[in-house]
Protein backbone atom coordinates (compact mmCIF):
# COMPACT_ATOMS: atom_id res chain seq x y z
CA UNK A 1 0.00 0.00 0.00
CA UNK A 2 1.37 2.99 -0.94
CA UNK A 3 1.67 5.78 2.21
CA UNK A 4 -0.35 8.47 0.22
CA UNK A 5 -3.36 6.48 0.39
CA UNK A 6 -3.82 7.13 3.63
CA UNK A 7 -3.82 10.85 2.89
CA UNK A 8 -6.14 10.26 -0.37
CA UNK A 9 -8.65 8.53 1.72
CA UNK A 10 -8.67 11.22 4.47
CA UNK A 11 -9.52 13.57 2.03
CA UNK A 12 -12.30 11.48 0.43
CA UNK A 13 -13.52 11.22 3.74
CA UNK A 14 -14.02 14.61 5.19
CA UNK A 15 -16.14 15.35 2.20
CA UNK A 16 -18.37 12.97 2.65
CA UNK A 17 -21.86 14.29 4.23
CA UNK A 18 -22.94 11.64 6.40
CA UNK A 19 -21.47 9.10 9.15
CA UNK A 20 -21.83 6.02 7.17
CA UNK A 21 -20.12 7.94 3.81
CA UNK A 22 -17.44 8.98 5.42
CA UNK A 23 -16.67 5.38 7.36
CA UNK A 24 -17.11 3.84 3.59
CA UNK A 25 -14.30 6.35 2.31
CA UNK A 26 -12.07 5.68 5.59
CA UNK A 27 -12.13 1.86 4.48
CA UNK A 28 -12.43 2.55 0.76
CA UNK A 29 -13.55 -0.98 -0.52
CA UNK A 30 -11.23 -2.11 -3.77
CA UNK A 31 -13.15 -3.81 -6.47
CA UNK A 32 -13.08 -7.42 -7.16
CA UNK A 33 -13.25 -7.08 -10.64
CA UNK A 34 -12.48 -4.78 -13.28
CA UNK A 35 -16.52 -4.66 -14.42
CA UNK A 36 -17.26 -3.40 -10.86
CA UNK A 37 -14.71 -1.18 -10.61
CA UNK A 38 -16.07 0.44 -14.21
CA UNK A 39 -19.11 0.47 -12.94
CA UNK A 40 -17.80 2.51 -10.01
CA UNK A 41 -15.86 4.96 -11.81
CA UNK A 42 -18.68 5.67 -13.85
CA UNK A 43 -21.14 6.58 -11.16
CA UNK A 44 -17.81 9.43 -10.19
CA UNK A 45 -17.78 10.70 -13.53
CA UNK A 46 -21.33 11.17 -14.26
CA UNK A 47 -21.49 12.96 -10.00
CA UNK A 48 -18.71 14.86 -11.07
CA UNK A 49 -19.83 15.77 -14.82
CA UNK A 50 -22.94 17.32 -12.68
CA UNK A 51 -20.73 18.96 -10.45
CA UNK A 52 -18.70 20.39 -13.24
CA UNK A 53 -21.80 21.82 -15.08
CA UNK A 54 -23.22 23.89 -11.84
CA UNK A 55 -25.50 21.84 -10.72
CA UNK A 56 -25.82 20.84 -6.81
CA UNK A 57 -27.19 17.77 -5.78
CA UNK A 58 -29.68 17.78 -2.38
CA UNK A 59 -27.50 16.86 1.02
CA UNK A 60 -26.66 13.46 1.90
CA UNK A 61 -25.84 13.72 5.43
CA UNK A 62 -28.59 11.18 6.46
CA UNK A 63 -28.52 10.27 10.24
CA UNK A 64 -27.64 6.69 11.47
CA UNK A 65 -30.60 4.78 12.24
CA UNK A 66 -30.03 1.36 12.59
CA UNK A 67 -29.79 1.11 16.21
CA UNK A 68 -33.81 2.20 15.59
CA UNK A 69 -34.64 0.25 13.37
CA UNK A 70 -33.05 -2.83 15.66
CA UNK A 71 -35.24 -1.87 18.85
CA UNK A 72 -38.13 -1.32 16.69
CA UNK A 73 -37.80 -4.97 15.47
CA UNK A 74 -37.28 -6.00 19.35
CA UNK A 75 -40.68 -4.59 19.97
CA UNK A 76 -38.83 -1.59 22.23
CA UNK A 77 -40.95 1.34 22.29
CA UNK A 78 -39.55 4.26 20.14
CA UNK A 79 -39.39 7.78 20.94
CA UNK A 80 -39.23 11.40 19.53
CA UNK A 81 -35.23 10.85 19.58
CA UNK A 82 -35.07 7.72 17.78
CA UNK A 83 -38.69 8.29 15.85
CA UNK A 84 -37.48 11.80 13.86
CA UNK A 85 -34.34 10.60 12.17
CA UNK A 86 -36.11 7.92 10.71
CA UNK A 87 -37.90 10.91 8.90
CA UNK A 88 -35.23 12.72 8.21
CA UNK A 89 -33.69 9.71 6.26
CA UNK A 90 -36.63 9.02 4.69
CA UNK A 91 -36.81 12.62 3.69
CA UNK A 92 -33.01 12.88 1.81
CA UNK A 93 -33.71 9.47 0.57
CA UNK A 94 -36.58 10.67 -1.72
CA UNK A 95 -34.97 14.38 -2.51
CA UNK A 96 -31.79 11.93 -3.36
CA UNK A 97 -33.98 9.72 -5.34
CA UNK A 98 -35.91 12.74 -7.33
CA UNK A 99 -32.48 14.42 -8.28
CA UNK A 100 -30.71 11.68 -9.66
CA UNK A 101 -33.97 10.53 -11.49
CA UNK A 102 -34.07 13.45 -13.02
CA UNK A 103 -30.72 13.55 -14.59
CA UNK A 104 -30.88 9.74 -15.58
CA UNK A 105 -29.93 10.41 -19.39
CA UNK A 106 -26.90 12.82 -18.02
CA UNK A 107 -26.38 10.17 -14.98
CA UNK A 108 -27.65 7.04 -15.92
CA UNK A 109 -25.20 4.83 -13.28
CA UNK A 110 -25.84 6.77 -10.64
CA UNK A 111 -29.76 7.28 -11.62
CA UNK A 112 -29.35 3.14 -10.66
CA UNK A 113 -28.30 3.41 -7.30
CA UNK A 114 -30.76 6.23 -6.91
CA UNK A 115 -33.45 3.40 -7.69
CA UNK A 116 -32.74 1.21 -5.24
CA UNK A 117 -33.37 4.53 -2.76
CA UNK A 118 -36.78 2.98 -1.50
CA UNK A 119 -37.87 5.17 1.51
CA UNK A 120 -41.01 4.40 2.99
CA UNK A 121 -42.43 7.82 2.43
CA UNK A 122 -46.17 6.59 4.36
CA UNK A 123 -44.17 5.82 7.75
CA UNK A 124 -42.11 9.63 7.22
CA UNK A 125 -45.40 11.53 6.82
CA UNK A 126 -46.92 9.94 9.89
CA UNK A 127 -43.48 10.39 12.16
CA UNK A 128 -44.20 13.94 10.55
CA UNK A 129 -47.20 13.91 11.97
CA UNK A 130 -46.51 12.49 15.34
CA UNK A 131 -44.39 14.78 16.69
CA UNK A 132 -44.13 18.74 16.66
CA UNK A 133 -40.75 21.01 16.27
CA UNK A 134 -39.89 20.04 19.89
CA UNK A 135 -40.33 16.48 19.81
CA UNK A 136 -43.95 16.25 21.27
CA UNK A 137 -46.72 14.39 20.34
CA UNK A 138 -48.82 16.44 18.04
CA UNK A 139 -52.90 16.66 19.26
CA UNK A 140 -53.65 15.69 16.27
CA UNK A 141 -52.10 12.72 16.26
CA UNK A 142 -55.44 11.36 17.66
CA UNK A 143 -58.41 11.79 18.35
CA UNK A 144 -58.31 10.53 21.68
CA UNK A 145 -55.13 12.64 22.91
CA UNK A 146 -56.92 15.51 21.91
CA UNK A 147 -60.04 15.03 23.83
CA UNK A 148 -57.75 14.03 26.79
CA UNK A 149 -55.62 17.44 26.51
CA UNK A 150 -58.56 19.67 26.30
CA UNK A 151 -60.28 18.27 29.29
CA UNK A 152 -56.57 18.26 31.19
CA UNK A 153 -56.76 22.01 30.38
CA UNK A 154 -60.16 22.33 31.28
CA UNK A 155 -60.38 21.16 34.74
CA UNK A 156 -56.66 22.90 35.82
CA UNK A 157 -58.28 25.72 34.72
CA UNK A 158 -61.37 25.08 37.37
CA UNK A 159 -58.67 24.05 39.91
CA UNK A 160 -56.77 27.41 39.28
CA UNK A 161 -60.07 29.38 39.68
CA UNK A 162 -60.80 27.58 43.02
CA UNK A 163 -57.28 27.63 44.53
CA UNK A 164 -56.92 31.16 43.65
CA UNK A 165 -60.56 31.74 45.55
CA UNK A 166 -59.19 29.80 48.83
CA UNK A 167 -56.46 32.15 48.80
CA UNK A 168 -58.67 35.13 48.78
CA UNK A 169 -61.31 32.78 51.64
CA UNK A 170 -61.36 34.19 55.00
CA UNK A 171 -60.73 30.41 56.40
CA UNK A 172 -57.07 30.36 54.76
CA UNK A 173 -56.08 33.85 54.51
CA UNK A 174 -55.07 33.72 58.29
CA UNK A 175 -52.96 30.68 58.41
CA UNK A 176 -51.22 31.32 54.67
CA UNK A 177 -47.71 31.56 54.83
CA UNK A 178 -47.60 33.21 51.16
CA UNK A 179 -50.41 34.67 48.41
CA UNK A 180 -49.60 31.78 46.02
CA UNK A 181 -50.48 28.58 44.93
CA UNK A 182 -47.93 25.49 43.70
CA UNK A 183 -47.54 22.09 42.84
CA UNK A 184 -46.72 18.95 44.89
CA UNK A 185 -46.87 15.47 43.12
CA UNK A 186 -48.45 17.07 40.31
CA UNK A 187 -51.66 18.38 42.72
CA UNK A 188 -52.01 21.90 43.39
CA UNK A 189 -51.24 23.18 47.36
CA UNK A 190 -51.53 25.94 49.50
CA UNK A 191 -48.47 26.93 51.76
CA UNK A 192 -49.93 27.23 55.25
CA UNK A 193 -48.53 28.08 58.48
CA UNK A 194 -47.08 25.16 60.49
CA UNK A 195 -49.47 25.50 63.06
CA UNK A 196 -52.40 25.14 60.24
CA UNK A 197 -51.53 21.44 60.56
CA UNK A 198 -53.72 20.15 62.80
CA UNK A 199 -56.29 22.36 61.50
CA UNK A 200 -58.59 19.64 58.98
CA UNK A 201 -58.24 22.24 56.37
CA UNK A 202 -57.06 19.79 53.50
CA UNK A 203 -54.17 16.71 52.89
CA UNK A 204 -50.71 17.60 53.97
CA UNK A 205 -48.05 16.90 51.07
CA UNK A 206 -45.02 18.29 51.93
CA UNK A 207 -43.16 20.55 54.42
CA UNK A 208 -39.96 22.84 54.07
CA UNK A 209 -36.76 22.57 54.80
CA UNK A 210 -37.08 24.41 57.91
CA UNK A 211 -40.59 22.72 59.15
CA UNK A 212 -42.37 26.31 58.87
CA UNK A 213 -44.29 25.89 55.55
CA UNK A 214 -46.71 22.77 55.33
CA UNK A 215 -48.16 21.87 51.60
CA UNK A 216 -51.70 21.35 52.01
CA UNK A 217 -54.22 20.27 49.15
CA UNK A 218 -57.42 22.06 50.40
CA UNK A 219 -60.63 19.11 50.32
CA UNK A 220 -62.21 21.25 48.01
CA UNK A 221 -59.56 20.75 45.24
CA UNK A 222 -59.04 16.57 46.25
CA UNK A 223 -61.80 16.10 43.08
CA UNK A 224 -60.27 18.25 40.59
CA UNK A 225 -56.57 16.95 41.76
CA UNK A 226 -57.80 13.18 41.50
CA UNK A 227 -59.36 13.79 37.75
CA UNK A 228 -56.33 15.48 36.72
CA UNK A 229 -54.35 12.76 37.84
CA UNK A 230 -56.52 10.36 35.91
CA UNK A 231 -56.13 12.36 32.74
CA UNK A 232 -52.47 12.29 33.13
CA UNK A 233 -52.29 8.74 33.02
CA UNK A 234 -54.70 8.12 30.49
CA UNK A 235 -52.95 10.94 28.25
CA UNK A 236 -49.69 8.86 28.95
CA UNK A 237 -51.56 5.57 28.31
CA UNK A 238 -52.48 6.93 24.60
CA UNK A 239 -48.93 8.69 24.18
CA UNK A 240 -47.63 5.07 24.44
CA UNK A 241 -50.34 3.49 22.06
CA UNK A 242 -49.47 6.05 19.82
CA UNK A 243 -45.51 5.78 20.01
CA UNK A 244 -46.10 1.76 19.67
CA UNK A 245 -48.24 1.82 16.22
CA UNK A 246 -45.18 4.23 14.93
CA UNK A 247 -42.75 1.99 16.54
CA UNK A 248 -44.44 -1.18 14.79
CA UNK A 249 -44.50 0.39 11.32
CA UNK A 250 -40.62 1.29 11.41
CA UNK A 251 -39.97 -2.69 12.19
CA UNK A 252 -42.46 -3.19 9.42
CA UNK A 253 -40.21 -1.28 7.41
CA UNK A 254 -37.43 -2.38 8.69
CA UNK A 255 -36.00 -4.07 5.42
CA UNK A 256 -36.59 -1.39 3.89
CA UNK A 257 -35.35 1.29 5.86
CA UNK A 258 -32.05 -0.83 5.98
CA UNK A 259 -31.68 -0.74 2.37
CA UNK A 260 -32.37 3.17 2.07
CA UNK A 261 -29.40 3.83 4.74
CA UNK A 262 -26.94 1.46 2.67
CA UNK A 263 -27.67 2.95 -0.63
CA UNK A 264 -27.07 6.88 0.63
CA UNK A 265 -23.65 5.74 2.13
CA UNK A 266 -22.87 4.59 -1.03
CA UNK A 267 -24.53 7.05 -2.82
CA UNK A 268 -22.44 10.19 -0.15
CA UNK A 269 -18.90 7.89 -1.32
CA UNK A 270 -19.34 7.97 -4.90
CA UNK A 271 -20.77 12.31 -4.83
CA UNK A 272 -17.43 12.64 -2.16
CA UNK A 273 -15.07 11.16 -4.63
CA UNK A 274 -16.55 13.14 -7.11
CA UNK A 275 -15.72 16.50 -5.59
CA UNK A 276 -12.28 15.10 -4.75
CA UNK A 277 -12.18 14.30 -8.10
CA UNK A 278 -13.01 17.90 -9.23
CA UNK A 279 -10.62 19.38 -7.12
CA UNK A 280 -7.49 17.19 -8.55
CA UNK A 281 -8.94 17.19 -11.78
CA UNK A 282 -9.64 13.50 -12.03
CA UNK A 283 -11.45 11.96 -15.21
CA UNK A 284 -12.48 8.26 -16.08
CA UNK A 285 -10.09 6.33 -17.87
CA UNK A 286 -10.10 2.62 -19.32
CA UNK A 287 -9.52 -0.17 -17.62
CA UNK A 288 -8.08 -3.15 -18.78
CA UNK A 289 -10.70 -6.53 -19.69
CA UNK A 290 -10.30 -9.42 -17.59
CA UNK A 291 -7.58 -11.76 -18.89
CA UNK A 292 -5.50 -9.14 -20.71
CA UNK A 293 -1.85 -8.73 -19.68
CA UNK A 294 -1.87 -5.27 -17.09
CA UNK A 295 -0.50 -2.74 -18.52
CA UNK A 296 0.08 0.82 -18.04
CA UNK A 297 -0.71 3.78 -20.38
CA UNK A 298 -0.76 6.96 -18.54
CA UNK A 299 -0.95 10.40 -20.40
CA UNK A 300 -0.67 13.22 -18.31
CA UNK A 301 -0.38 11.66 -15.65
CA UNK A 302 -0.52 14.06 -11.66
CA UNK A 303 0.09 13.24 -7.94
CA UNK A 304 -4.06 13.93 -6.86
CA UNK A 305 -2.72 15.13 -3.83
CA UNK A 306 -0.21 17.76 -5.42
CA UNK A 307 -3.25 19.01 -7.32
CA UNK A 308 -5.09 19.30 -4.54
CA UNK A 309 -2.25 21.44 -2.73
CA UNK A 310 -2.33 23.54 -5.51
CA UNK A 311 -5.97 24.22 -5.66
CA UNK A 312 -6.62 26.33 -8.38
CA UNK A 313 -3.26 26.19 -9.65
CA UNK A 314 -3.61 22.57 -10.19
CA UNK A 315 -2.94 23.09 -13.65
CA UNK A 316 0.58 24.38 -13.09
CA UNK A 317 1.48 20.77 -11.65
CA UNK A 318 3.73 19.30 -13.97
CA UNK A 319 2.33 15.97 -15.81
CA UNK A 320 4.15 12.76 -17.31
CA UNK A 321 3.00 10.41 -20.00
CA UNK A 322 3.82 6.64 -18.77
CA UNK A 323 3.86 3.58 -20.82
CA UNK A 324 4.25 0.35 -19.10
CA UNK A 325 3.49 -3.24 -19.91
CA UNK A 326 1.52 -4.55 -23.21
CA UNK A 327 4.07 -5.34 -26.25
CA UNK A 328 6.59 -2.90 -24.57
CA UNK A 329 8.95 -3.26 -21.55
CA UNK A 330 7.48 -4.05 -18.45
CA UNK A 331 10.08 -2.79 -15.57
CA UNK A 332 10.58 1.33 -16.07
CA UNK A 333 14.20 1.86 -14.00
CA UNK A 334 13.75 6.25 -13.68
CA UNK A 335 16.68 7.96 -12.75
CA UNK A 336 18.43 11.67 -12.05
CA UNK A 337 19.22 14.09 -9.20
CA UNK A 338 17.92 14.17 -5.90
CA UNK A 339 14.56 15.71 -5.21
CA UNK A 340 13.91 15.47 -8.92
CA UNK A 341 10.95 14.50 -8.69
CA UNK A 342 11.21 10.22 -9.23
CA UNK A 343 9.33 9.51 -6.16
CA UNK A 344 6.56 11.68 -6.44
CA UNK A 345 6.13 10.25 -10.30
CA UNK A 346 6.20 6.85 -8.84
CA UNK A 347 4.21 7.69 -6.02
CA UNK A 348 1.45 8.82 -9.10
CA UNK A 349 1.60 5.87 -10.70
CA UNK A 350 0.92 3.46 -7.92
CA UNK A 351 -1.74 5.78 -7.15
CA UNK A 352 -3.47 5.72 -10.59
CA UNK A 353 -3.79 2.12 -10.41
CA UNK A 354 -5.20 1.65 -6.90
CA UNK A 355 -7.41 4.61 -7.29
CA UNK A 356 -9.07 2.62 -10.59
CA UNK A 357 -9.84 0.00 -8.91
CA UNK A 358 -11.50 1.71 -6.26
CA UNK A 359 -13.76 3.61 -8.55
CA UNK A 360 -12.09 6.89 -8.20
CA UNK A 361 -11.09 9.22 -11.05
CA UNK A 362 -7.36 9.06 -12.06
CA UNK A 363 -5.77 12.60 -12.26
CA UNK A 364 -4.64 11.64 -15.94
CA UNK A 365 -6.10 12.23 -19.16
CA UNK A 366 -9.13 10.57 -20.38
CA UNK A 367 -7.58 8.71 -22.90
CA UNK A 368 -5.29 6.99 -20.44
CA UNK A 369 -5.69 3.46 -19.66
CA UNK A 370 -4.61 0.70 -16.50
CA UNK A 371 -4.43 -2.96 -16.19
CA UNK A 372 -6.74 -4.40 -13.13
CA UNK A 373 -4.26 -4.87 -10.55
CA UNK A 374 -4.45 -7.48 -8.04
CA UNK A 375 -2.04 -5.28 -5.39
CA UNK A 376 0.10 -2.36 -5.46
CA UNK A 377 3.42 -3.19 -3.47
CA UNK A 378 5.25 -0.74 -2.82
CA UNK A 379 9.03 -0.35 -0.40
CA UNK A 380 8.75 3.91 -0.35
CA UNK A 381 10.35 5.83 2.13
CA UNK A 382 13.06 5.18 5.39
CA UNK A 383 11.81 2.10 6.92
CA UNK A 384 14.69 3.11 9.58
CA UNK A 385 13.11 1.40 13.44
CA UNK A 386 15.10 2.36 16.84
CA UNK A 387 12.87 -0.29 18.46
CA UNK A 388 13.23 -2.97 16.02
CA UNK A 389 16.51 -2.60 15.92
CA UNK A 390 16.49 -2.04 12.24
CA UNK A 391 18.60 -0.11 9.79
CA UNK A 392 17.51 2.27 6.79
CA UNK A 393 19.23 -1.14 4.46
CA UNK A 394 17.60 -3.76 6.75
CA UNK A 395 14.05 -2.02 6.91
CA UNK A 396 14.26 -2.19 2.94
CA UNK A 397 15.23 -5.41 2.52
CA UNK A 398 12.72 -6.99 5.00
CA UNK A 399 9.67 -5.22 3.11
CA UNK A 400 11.80 -6.39 -0.39
CA UNK A 401 11.37 -10.10 0.59
CA UNK A 402 7.94 -9.81 1.22
CA UNK A 403 7.21 -7.86 -1.92
CA UNK A 404 9.37 -10.52 -3.74
CA UNK A 405 6.95 -13.29 -2.32
CA UNK A 406 3.99 -11.98 -3.28
CA UNK A 407 4.98 -10.67 -6.96
CA UNK A 408 5.38 -14.25 -7.96
CA UNK A 409 1.83 -15.04 -9.32
CA UNK A 410 -1.11 -12.89 -9.97
CA UNK A 411 -1.09 -8.97 -11.54
CA UNK A 412 0.61 -7.13 -9.32
CA UNK A 413 2.48 -3.93 -9.89
CA UNK A 414 5.84 -2.96 -7.79
CA UNK A 415 7.33 0.12 -6.90
CA UNK A 416 10.75 0.57 -5.73
CA UNK A 417 11.85 3.37 -4.56
CA UNK A 418 16.06 3.99 -4.23
CA UNK A 419 16.23 0.22 -4.67
CA UNK A 420 19.17 -1.43 -2.42
CA UNK A 421 20.28 2.17 -1.28
CA UNK A 422 21.90 2.29 2.32
CA UNK A 423 24.79 0.23 1.47
CA UNK A 424 27.67 -0.51 -0.12
CA UNK A 425 27.76 0.66 -3.16
CA UNK A 426 29.17 -2.05 -4.93
CA UNK A 427 27.24 -4.77 -3.42
CA UNK A 428 24.32 -2.43 -3.35
CA UNK A 429 24.11 -1.59 -7.28
CA UNK A 430 24.59 -5.99 -7.57
CA UNK A 431 22.25 -6.85 -5.23
CA UNK A 432 19.23 -3.89 -6.96
CA UNK A 433 20.34 -5.69 -10.63
CA UNK A 434 19.90 -9.40 -9.85
CA UNK A 435 16.59 -8.75 -8.23
CA UNK A 436 15.71 -6.26 -10.89
CA UNK A 437 16.60 -9.20 -13.08
CA UNK A 438 14.16 -11.52 -10.74
CA UNK A 439 11.35 -9.33 -11.42
CA UNK A 440 11.65 -9.50 -15.16
CA UNK A 441 11.12 -13.08 -15.06
CA UNK A 442 7.74 -12.66 -13.33
CA UNK A 443 3.99 -11.32 -14.68
CA UNK A 444 4.23 -8.08 -12.10
CA UNK A 445 4.95 -4.98 -13.78
CA UNK A 446 7.42 -2.35 -12.09
CA UNK A 447 8.76 0.88 -11.73
CA UNK A 448 12.36 1.06 -10.20
CA UNK A 449 13.72 4.53 -9.31
CA UNK A 450 18.18 4.27 -8.54
CA UNK A 451 21.31 6.40 -9.02
CA UNK A 452 22.93 2.65 -9.90
CA UNK A 453 24.64 3.05 -13.27
CA UNK A 454 24.52 -1.19 -13.16
CA UNK A 455 20.69 -0.36 -13.78
CA UNK A 456 20.70 2.63 -15.54
CA UNK A 457 22.43 0.25 -18.21
CA UNK A 458 19.69 -2.83 -18.30
CA UNK A 459 17.71 -0.59 -20.43
CA UNK A 460 20.13 -0.30 -23.10
CA UNK A 461 20.59 -3.84 -23.66
CA UNK A 462 17.19 -5.82 -22.27
CA UNK A 463 13.92 -5.59 -24.22
CA UNK A 464 12.14 -6.11 -20.77
CA UNK A 465 13.05 -2.73 -19.10
CA UNK A 466 13.21 0.71 -20.12
CA UNK A 467 15.23 3.66 -19.18
CA UNK A 468 13.60 7.20 -18.12
CA UNK A 469 15.29 9.85 -16.09
CA UNK A 470 13.57 13.12 -14.94
CA UNK A 471 14.83 16.00 -16.32
CA UNK A 472 17.16 19.32 -14.81
CA UNK A 473 17.67 22.78 -15.49
CA UNK A 474 20.93 22.84 -15.31
CA UNK A 475 20.81 26.63 -16.03
CA UNK A 476 19.21 27.20 -12.76
CA UNK A 477 19.95 24.55 -11.03
CA UNK A 478 16.83 23.07 -10.50
CA UNK A 479 14.31 20.29 -11.33
CA UNK A 480 11.48 20.45 -13.56
CA UNK A 481 10.03 17.23 -12.40
CA UNK A 482 9.22 16.12 -16.40
CA UNK A 483 10.25 12.56 -17.26
CA UNK A 484 12.08 11.80 -20.31
CA UNK A 485 11.76 8.32 -21.65
CA UNK A 486 14.16 6.64 -23.37
CA UNK A 487 17.51 7.15 -22.11
CA UNK A 488 18.78 7.26 -17.88
CA UNK A 489 18.79 10.43 -16.20
CA UNK A 490 22.21 12.06 -14.94
CA UNK A 491 22.69 12.47 -11.52
CA UNK A 492 24.35 15.87 -11.97
CA UNK A 493 26.18 15.78 -8.63
CA UNK A 494 29.64 16.80 -10.29
CA UNK A 495 27.66 19.67 -12.48
CA UNK A 496 25.61 21.03 -9.24
CA UNK A 497 28.90 20.94 -6.81
CA UNK A 498 30.71 23.25 -9.41
CA UNK A 499 27.53 25.86 -9.60
CA UNK A 500 27.75 25.75 -6.17
CA UNK A 501 31.39 26.80 -6.14
CA UNK A 502 33.21 23.69 -5.23
CA UNK A 503 36.71 24.05 -6.22
CA UNK A 504 38.48 22.50 -9.43
CA UNK A 505 40.44 20.60 -7.46
CA UNK A 506 38.45 18.99 -5.35
CA UNK A 507 35.74 18.00 -7.98
CA UNK A 508 39.08 16.90 -10.64
CA UNK A 509 39.47 14.16 -7.38
CA UNK A 510 36.23 13.40 -7.32
CA UNK A 511 35.98 12.18 -10.68
CA UNK A 512 39.09 10.19 -10.56
CA UNK A 513 37.55 8.28 -7.87
CA UNK A 514 34.30 8.08 -9.32
CA UNK A 515 35.81 6.03 -12.05
CA UNK A 516 35.91 6.21 -15.85
CA UNK A 517 33.21 4.03 -16.07
CA UNK A 518 30.81 6.47 -13.82
CA UNK A 519 31.94 9.31 -15.42
CA UNK A 520 31.82 8.09 -18.66
CA UNK A 521 28.27 6.97 -18.58
CA UNK A 522 27.34 11.04 -17.30
CA UNK A 523 29.14 11.85 -20.49
CA UNK A 524 27.30 9.53 -22.76
CA UNK A 525 23.91 10.21 -21.07
CA UNK A 526 24.86 14.00 -21.47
Amino acid sequence: MIEDWAELTARLTAAAESARGRALCTALPLASSADEARGWMAQVAEAAGLLRAGRTPPGLAAPEIDAAVTAAEKEIVLGADELRPVALLCGIATAARAFWLADAEAAPEVAKLARELAPPDELARTIAETFDGSGEIKDSASYELARLRAERQQVAGQARATIEALIRDETYAPVLQDEYFTLRSDRYVLPLKASAKSMGLGIVHDTSRTGETVFVEPTALVGANNRLKVIEVEIRRESRRILEAVTMEVAIAGKALRRTAETLGVLDARVAAARLAVGYGGNAITIAEPGQTPALDLKQLRHPLLALARGAESRAVVDNDVSLGGDGARILVVSGPNAGGKTVLMKAIGLAAQMARAGLLVAAAPASRVGFFDAVLADIGDKQSVLGDLSTFSGHLGNLVRILDASRTGATLVLLDELMAGTNPDQGAALARATAEALADRPALAVITTHYDSLKALGEGDARFANAGMEYDLDHLQPTFRLLVGAPGRSYAFDIAARMGMSGEILDRARQLAGAPSVSLETVIA
